[in-house]
Formats: C-alpha cells, structure tokens, sequence
C-alpha cells in the first residue's frame, strides 16, 4: 500500500498493526495481511476484526474518488483568480494602442488649407504701359533738322527705355511694344512741328 492509501484507511478508522510471522501463515490465504514499506500489517477495524484487502481496497478508493471530487472544486477558484490579473493585463494591452495612436493623432498638425484653383495665388503680372501717364516725352528745345531725325527720334527712344526699364521689369515683347509706341510717339510730335526753311540773306 501506498502512503496515500494508508492515510485513507486510517481516515475510515482502521489501524494497521505489524503482523508477526504466525499472523502472516495464519491470515496470507484470507487476504488479510497488507504489505507497507518492507513489513507485513494487519487492518484492524473499530471492532477489533482485521480487514481483508478487497473491503479495505474498495473504501480506499472511495475516499481518493470523494477526495478527488472535491478537489476540482477549489481549483477553479484558484484558475479565475489567475485569470484576473491575465484578464487586466489583456485589457491593458489592448488600451494601450489605442492610447498611443490616439496621441498622435491629436498632436498631428492640421495641414495648411490649399488653396482652390479659383483662391490661387496670382502671379505678379507686369505693370501695364502706360507711356503717356508714367512721364510725357519731353519736347526737344530745337527741332533737329531732317538729316538729324532718325539719329534723335533713336536716342530719345533708347534713353526713354531705359529709364523706363530701371523702374520695371520688362521682357523682350514689352520692350518692343515699349519702343514701339515711343517711336510713335516722337514721331508724332515732330510731324506736329514740322521743320520751317531758314530764310536767306535778305
């Protein structure tokens, strides 16, 4: 008999006895002689009979069956209590993502509102020309004679661009355009005055 199954017999009200050599002869064929450790026993009940082996056997087995019975009841007990922390520990787990992406979120900056095509920008267009309201040509004290013409009407109008052209960016087609209308211009004011004949000696 084991240790285990000793205690459950003891647990009945048995109580084993070492048996002597004549004991042994005497109840070995009834079954009633129980090997503990390396020595023989007798179970002696309450009433002073001694046990065979296949009663006591049997009530043994009963107490380990009622005993393992019992005890699945309190291993759950121990199982849910385990299970708590793992259980808050899982919650946690869970929380935690959605706490960092969260954060993130809230300290992202929101992006700058772009501009629809109808809001955008205008690029810097260049100042129209407006030659007759940015200075009126100055009228030359003397008409140069016909031969001196297009030598004058030629530097009034390099002059009168580049004047114009320190103040403004101009690109090639505005300084055509520029050199154009100033060609017109001096022109048009020496065919306003128009150049009289030097009288001779008299």
């Amino acid at each position: 008999m084991t240790d285990e199954q000793v205690k459950a017999a003891e647990a009945q009200g048995c109580r084993f006895v070492e048996a002597t050599e004549a004991q042994v002869r005497q109840f070995s064929m009834q079954r009633r002689v129980f090997q503990i450790g390396d020595k023989p026993y007798l179970a002696t009940r309450e009433d002073g009979f001694y046990e065979t082996a296949g009663t006591l056997m049997a009530r043994v087995a009963e107490v380990l069956r009622q005993q393992e019975a019992s005890a699945p009841a309190e291993e759950p007990v121990a199982e849910e209590a385990a299970e708590v922390p793992q259980a808050e520990e899982t919650a946690a787990a869970d929380e935690t993502p959605e706490a960092e992406a969260a954060a993130p979120a809230e300290e992202a900056p929101e992006p700058e509102a772009v501009p629809e095509a109808d809001e955008a920008p205008e690029a810097a267009e260049p100042a129209p020309i407006e030659l007759a309201k940015e200075a009126p040509a100055p009228v030359p004290a003397t008409v140069p004679s016909s031969a001196d013409q297009p030598s004058a009407v030629l530097s009034a109008m390099k002059t009168i661009a580049k004047g114009y052209a320190r103040g403004h960016q101009v690109d090639a087609a505005q300084l055509s355009t520029l050199l154009t209308t100033v060609h017109r211009t001096l022109s048009g004011l020496q065919a306003s005055h128009p150049r009289h004949p030097r009288s001779g000696p008299g």
